[in-house]
């Protein structure tokens, strides 16, 4: 394929036979053209024109990439003129075939498409999906060329509406992991499906264990259960997102399943109520970190203590869980009415450490894997 520098694709073209064929060297040569080569294992199919000799041919092509281009635009034409004006919306994504040729495009996320033509003549364009509710004007394009790099761009469907329909729909995905503790992010999507332009509500429910912590769109209300957002002038085939991010309750339990839900209102009049709803489920991930600390004597007699003895603890801890332990901080209470803090000193780590600091609780965090110290009694 060739694309712009926007990434728009100029042309493409699929090469092949009925077999296995595996292009793996290109030159560009002069004259507009580019020749790629490599092994095929087709017999005489598609491109090839003759049937393979060995297990595997050498195969060289030459490739005119001096195409016709036929250009055009798909959008929704509320006001039924056929032309494209200011507040009519494009439709992405959308299928067009060539079909004499079978070549095929899809429109760009403004509604342009591209298709490339090797040859002169004349070829019938048209769309190759139904939309619900609207009819395409006109069904077919007619292209013609009389030589090469030519460009027709006189080739717009205008999709105008069958009746008024109502039809809204939602869509909920998960981005990134949930983790006890951390925030969470959930993107909503919804579009307007249908012929009319409504003013909806979006609602994303908040389950337990969950709370609301910010959204990319403020909302209009928050409430315990639920976050709101009143939407207005949301005109046939728009779409819209809105990031929403939540935090999890650090006592969630690590594989539990959180549910998230959202809803596009109204319902009533919905044509087709089945996708106003959107339902996902994702499993908690963390880390599980269970920990020991062994002292190198479990028993002290009362004879030592004119000489306090010095104790070596050796702290193990490993991530046993099902995700990366991002952050770890490791707490070891000292009874300082029977431990000398002064006298603490560090021992061994299993890998280089990073830090060893002494906060005012008579607690330690320490920045390892494995490591030991002494304190005296």
């Amino acid at each position: 394929m060739k694309v712009d520098s926007t990434g728009t694709i100029i042309w493409q073209n699929t090469i092949g036979g009925s077999s296995e064929d595996a292009l793996s060297t290109l030159v560009i040569a002069d004259g507009g053209c580019i020749v790629v080569g490599g092994k095929s294992y087709s017999e005489n199919s598609g491109d090839k024109t003759s049937p393979h000799l060995g297990i595997g041919d050498n195969w060289i092509l030459k490739i005119n990439t001096n195409s016709n281009l036929i250009n055009g635009k798909v959008f929704t034409d509320i006001n039924l003129d056929t032309a494209y004006t200011t507040g009519e919306n494009t439709i992405d994504g959308l299928k067009i075939t060539e079909s004499t040729t079978g070549r095929f495009s899809f429109t760009n996320a403004y509604g342009n498409y591209s298709l490339a033509i090797f040859d002169t003549g004349q070829y019938l364009i048209s769309p190759s999906a139904n939309i619900p509710y609207y009819n395409p004007n006109p069904l077919v394009h007619t292209a013609s060329f009389t030589g090469l790099l030519q460009s027709d761009s006189l080739n717009d469907f205008a999709y105008q509406p069958a009746g008024n329909f109502d039809d809204l729909c939602m869509s909920i995905s998960p981005v990134g992991a949930f983790r006890p503790g951390f925030n969470g992010n959930f993107m909503l999507n919804y579009k307007n499906v249908g012929t009319t332009t409504q003013n909806p509500d979006i609602v994303f429910h908040l389950y337990p264990n969950v709370s609301f912590v910010s959204a990319s769109v403020p909302p209009s209300a928050v409430y315990p259960d639920s976050v709101v957002w009143n939407q207005v002038n949301f005109t046939p085939f728009q779409q819209r997102q809105i990031l929403v991010t939540v935090n999890l309750n650090p006592s969630l339990p690590i594989g539990s399943i959180l549910n998230s839900y959202a809803q596009i209102r109204p319902i009533d009049n919905d044509f087709n109520p089945s996708c106003n709803n959107a339902t996902w489920e994702v499993t908690v991930t963390g880390s599980l970190d269970p920990n020991d600390i062994i002292v190198n004597q479990d028993t002290v007699f009362s004879t030592v203590f004119p000489n306090p003895p010095f104790l070596e603890y050796l702290i193990r801890f490993q991530n046993t869980g099902t995700d990366t332990a991002f952050t770890i901080k490791i707490l070891n209470p000292l009874d300082t009415f029977k431990l000398d803090l002064n006298t603490l000193e560090f021992v061994a780590a299993s890998i280089p450490w990073i830090c060893v600091s002494f906060i005012t609780s008579a607690a330690w965090n320490f920045c390892s894997t494995t490591f030991s110290f002494q304190i005296a009694m």
